[in-house]
């Protein structure tokens, strides 16, 4: 129990400040380095939690710097790597500075953010109620935002904790979860318990279409780009996230490392028009784990992939049946068993379609697709700027 002497602790379904800090201490060890802004909850953080070193504690102190925590909070991450970071603010403060969660989300900076959403400047209005009579003024903040509409306008999740155990669990999901910053908030009472925000998943959508507009006239294809990347941790979610803040749908990822180990390739199917692409591709060349990015056109390459069926065969002449097919396809037989076939095929989306269409009347028990693969026709590759049309149509004849 983490308690301070003048501070009668509460325990109820009420989700309590002291509880907040208690659980960010528990799940965290006591390690977590914490930044706050100034208010109810700076007060908390100081009389709840634990602090054992020095530069364990944040704050701007009694200098009123709302909006302080989270910039400060962001500047420890990236000068403590592997440190959880919690920046604790006040739903007043964050509103001061809630716009850098796009640098947070940019840089990929790990920063879990608790806001203590009790609908109120805390500490003005508690003055205001002790001092001044109960004469409250400008200190209500009923008016908004909803803060998960703001995260995810930002790429974040929204999860909500009304509870201690909910807390707890959102908490520990967001240290658990990947380098990527998190956020945690709630909206309940006047003494308002967090609320917790995670990386959220992609739309199922095609911008700048409308409904009922044909995809055909809007030109939009399926797209199939190759993205050269360094190979570390966090690269892949970043990527990723750039289709998902655009509300762009990946249709198949693919990623392995390439000759240098220090070197992956991403190949990503998306559907999309030439704008749309090129946006896309923009914004990839952008980021500074990206080396090289280029859209492979369907003439132009090599593409395939690895589906892998588990079909039900109970019987001999089902087996039979099955192995004809197989053999058609120019599938492998992987593994058998006393009521079921495993098959392995290698090529494109269309041949791997038409298999799967004729081994349903079977009855396919489990399917798995590792997604679409491509490479460049001809000596070029994915670094060459310059083309030659001769190679092309050399690699596609003699293919």
């Amino acid at each position: 129990m983490f308690s301070h002497p003048e501070v009668p602790l509460k325990k109820d379904d009420v989700l309590h400040p002291h509880e907040i800090l208690e659980t960010i201490q528990a799940v965290t060890g006591g390690d977590a380095i914490v930044a706050t802004d100034v208010g109810q909850h700076q007060m908390w953080c100081a009389q709840y939690y634990h602090f054992s070193r020095p530069g364990q504690f944040i704050t701007s102190g009694g200098f009123g710097t709302m909006g302080f925590g989270l910039g400060a909070a962001m500047g420890a991450a990236v000068g403590n790597p592997g440190k959880v970071v919690v920046h604790c603010t006040g739903d007043g403060c964050f509103r001061m500075n809630c716009h850098e969660l796009c640098t947070a989300e940019h840089y990929n900076i790990p920063v879990i953010t608790v806001i203590f959403n009790n609908r109120t400047l805390g500490m003005v209005r508690q003055w205001q109620n002790l001092i001044y009579q109960k004469r409250f003024s400008q200190t209500d903040l009923d008016r908004g935002p909803d803060f998960v509409k703001l995260a995810e306008a930002y790429g974040i999740q929204g999860e909500r904790a009304a509870t201690q155990p909910e807390f707890e669990a959102a908490f520990r999901r967001a240290v658990a979860g990947p380098a990527l910053p998190h956020r945690v908030r709630h909206r309940q009472g006047r003494h308002g318990p967090p609320h917790g925000l995670r990386r959220r998943s992609g739309y199922r959508f095609h911008p700048g279409l409308k409904e009922g507009v044909d995809m055909n006239e809007a030109n939009v294809t399926r797209r199939t780009l190759s993205v050269l990347v360094e190979n570390a941790a966090g690269v892949l979610s970043q990527v990723s996230r750039l289709f998902s803040r655009k509300g762009y749908n990946i249709e198949s990822l693919a990623v392995g490392t390439t000759d240098d180990p220090a070197v992956s390739r991403i190949t990503i199917e998306v559907w999309a028009d030439k704008p749309m692409i090129e946006q896309i591709m923009n914004q990839l060349r952008k980021q500074f784990s990206v080396y090289s990015v280029q859209e492979l056109l369907p003439e132009r390459s090599i593409r395939r992939e690895l589906v892998m069926f588990k079909v039900r065969a109970e019987t001999p002449d089902i087996r039979n049946e099955i192995i004809q097919i197989a053999n058609i396809f120019r599938a492998s037989i992987i593994d058998v068993s006393l009521k079921s076939l495993t098959l392995a095929l290698i090529g494109d989306e269309t041949k791997a379609d038409a298999m799967q269409k004729l081994l349903e009347a079977f009855g396919i028990l489990e399917l798995v697709r590792t997604g679409m693969v491509a490479l460049e026709r001809g000596a070029y590759t994915i670094g060459d700027e310059t083309k030659e049309q001769t190679e092309f149509n050399l690699g596609k004849n003699f293919l």
